[in-house]
């Protein structure tokens, strides 16, 4: 330490009181110092914290909005296959469901129209 080299108490003619009052400035000046420097590093230490936070933050927004994206075509899908079913139903001409001859089945209207005008025919 600079300020203690040579001999502080009669150093240039500065009584021991004196000299022991710079010593006193002196080391508090310093203690200041490393107080300041100290609450830096300890600034520093817990950024990396915050910024580990924010990465965990961004990370799950990034998820939140990979899963928004997935419902949402999720829910288009479902629409396209609901629409495709029902284009099938019309095509077959059967109930998806039930394997039952739909209402507008040619084949099922010509059998029903067939039995109607049978049965027509036999009451006169």
């Amino acid at each position: 330490m600079p300020w203690l080299s040579g001999n502080v108490m009669t150093r240039k003619g500065i009584p021991l009181a004196s000299a022991s009052v710079r010593l006193v400035k002196s080391l508090r000046l310093q203690n200041a110092r490393l107080r300041a420097k100290l609450a830096i590093h300890k600034k520093a230490l817990a950024e990396p914290t915050r910024s580990a936070e924010t990465e965990r933050a961004g990370l799950l927004l990034a998820a939140n909005e990979r899963l928004l994206i997935a419902a949402v075509d999720a829910d288009a899908r479902s629409d396209e296959n609901a629409l495709q079913i029902a284009s099938l139903t019309r095509c077959s001409q059967r109930d998806a469901l039930t394997d039952i001859p739909t209402l507008c089945s040619s084949h099922w209207s010509e059998s029903v129209g067939a039995s109607l005008l049978n049965a027509v025919s036999s009451v006169r």
